[in-house]
């Protein structure tokens, strides 16, 4: 696919890797092909695309963080080629960073993790940026989607519990595999359910999609 400028995009400061360039002239990881601003960057083995992309987020943010802004993150990982991250064994040897395996990809998770906590450490953006007093959220949402159809899947989870939005409840930390759904469990954890339907209950439903069971 040849790659097309977002001109329908009001976008002043753009980084995108694959804008100009098609995918076989240069990947998104080690030694990455990216544009700033409209200008092709001098690529370098120890360079690493999820950090470049991050940290000019960070800049624009601490840039722009006492008038209102727009940040679109279309982060890269942890899409294939499955490369070693920084924080990789294999990194150390710089003949290995190009080198795909999919053992790499639960690190790739890993580093994905790290660097959305370096832009919003876990707590409410808003609120870091206006100096207020915040307080760790302990729940997050996903609503998955393949762009080939319109069915999905859609949860909120803890650390230990995830709770389904068809109703199916499981602890993620006993049960990796989610195949014993509690039906009935203690007192806490009934008062865990209660309070992740009612985070499940904010999102509407959208899209003309089916709410399916398969597919963990």
């Amino acid at each position: 696919m040849i790659p097309v400028y977002p001109r329908c995009l009001v976008l002043i400061h753009i980084v995108l890797w694959q804008l100009s360039k098609e995918r076989g002239d240069g990947e998104r990881y080690a030694n990455v092909l990216y544009e700033k601003d409209g200008k092709l960057m001098a690529r370098d083995i120890n360079s690493y695309g999820p950090d470049v992309f991050v940290n000019y987020i960070i800049d624009f943010i601490k840039s722009n963080k006492d008038k209102p802004f727009f940040v679109y993150y279309p982060m890269v990982l942890a899409h294939d080629p499955f490369y070693p991250t920084p924080d990789s064994e294999e990194w150390k040897d710089k003949a290995l960073r190009e080198k795909s395996d999919t053992k790499h990809f639960s690190e790739m998770v890993t580093y994905m993790d790290k660097n959305v906590g370096k832009i919003l450490d876990g707590i409410s953006f808003y609120s870091q940026l206006s100096d207020q007093q915040t307080t760790v959220r302990d729940w997050s949402f996903c609503h998955y989607q393949d762009r080939d159809t319109p069915d999905y899947i859609r949860f909120v989870q803890t650390i230990d519990y995830k709770l389904y939005m068809d109703g199916r409840f499981y602890n993620k930390k006993k049960d990796i595999n989610e195949l014993n759904d509690i039906q009935s469990g203690t007192n806490e954890e009934e008062k865990l359910r209660v309070k992740l339907q009612d985070v499940l209950n904010q999102y509407s439903v959208w899209g003309n999609g089916i709410l399916t069971t398969s597919g963990k």
